[in-house]
């Protein structure tokens, strides 16, 4: 056994060498991702990646768990690569800085468990889709105000749209969330997580009240009428758009540029001080990624919209 995880004894040295072998994808890097992936790490994980479309704000600190002042306006994903192997050197971690569609999705494949801890729910609703489709073990939690829930979707269990049936409801975006919440929901995900990767998955959805101290366990079962669990992927088949949702936080929208990024940079920068780290930069209240999204800050999708049309344009 390695021996920074020597004291790991709960597990038996066969469940240690399952955990390390194991190949993971989170995604989404946030309050529950970081906290996930940072769990996963110290327990002997030895291979990750992580995908994640936005970058490090100020206010992401209190409940970003990777996250540090000097991250700020970095990529999430990359970011918390670099300070996971602060951790553990030795873990390959593969970081993927993009907002996950319909067209991208198949980066999840090839990994033992697939956990998604974004923000908003059309993009679990299109990974359950797609876990659903392949076969793949899917781990979610979703946390708001104090409270969250935590599930393990199997090939053959209930799924994500049984429990939601494609309704977009309460989430941290729009209610905010308790750092300790987020907390243990992440550490409840982790969980879940490990008892997939050594052949004891939890069964019931876990629902969690920090601040009442609730732990309760549900029982869900596949539901009859679910359009998921009768093969139809509205999500994967572009039926339903996929929104620019928004991460924690942010009175933003986000816009799309078939600019080349090193040169809009190139021309933003004769005017306008620009600050750039890597695959984004930053000017105004603008913010550019490599893959061609622009983030206006603005909470008036109007004036965003005229913005992003002055400043850097379709």
């Amino acid at each position: 056994m390695i021996h920074q995880h020597k004291r790991q004894a709960f597990f038996s040295e066969e469940q240690n060498d399952i955990i390390q072998r194991a190949n993971i994808a989170i995604v989404g890097i946030g309050a529950l991702g970081t906290v996930v992936s940072e769990i996963l790490v110290r327990n002997g994980l030895k291979k990750l990646t992580l995908i994640d479309r936005d970058y490090v704000e100020k206010n992401n600190l209190a409940r970003q768990t990777l996250f540090v002042e000097e991250d700020i306006g970095k990529s999430k994903s990359e970011t918390a690569k670099k300070n996971l192997n602060k951790i553990c050197s030795s873990v390959k971690i593969q970081s993927e800085f993009v907002e996950l569609t319909n067209a991208n999705v198949g980066l999840v494949d090839g990994h033992d468990c697939v956990i998604v801890c974004t923000d908003n729910l059309e993009s679990r609703f299109l990974l359950n889709e797609y876990c659903k489709q392949n076969s793949y073990v899917f781990v979610t939690g979703l946390a708001a105000l104090t409270k969250g829930i935590v599930m393990t979707v199997l090939p053959d269990s209930f799924c994500f749209n049984c429990v939601y049936k494609n309704k977009l409801g309460l989430n941290c975006e729009e209610e905010g969330i308790l750092n300790v919440a987020s907390t243990i929901i992440g550490a409840t995900i982790a969980t879940h997580c490990l008892k997939v990767l050594i052949q004891k998955p939890e069964k019931k959805i876990q629902y969690v009240d920090v601040w009442h101290n609730k732990f309760i366990d549900l029982t869900m079962n596949k539901q009859t009428n679910c359009a998921v669990c009768k093969g139809t992927y509205d999500y994967l088949k572009s039926k339903k758009k996929i929104h620019s949702k928004l991460l924690c936080g942010k009175d933003s929208y986000q816009f799309k540029t078939k600019k080349n990024f090193l040169e809009l940079i190139k021309h933003i920068s004769l005017s306008h001080e620009i600050i750039k780290h890597d695959k984004i930069a930053h000017f105004r209240n603008i913010t550019l990624f490599y893959d061609g999204r622009v983030i206006v800050k603005n909470p008036d999708q109007n004036a965003a919209k005229k913005e992003f049309l002055k400043y850097v344009g379709v």
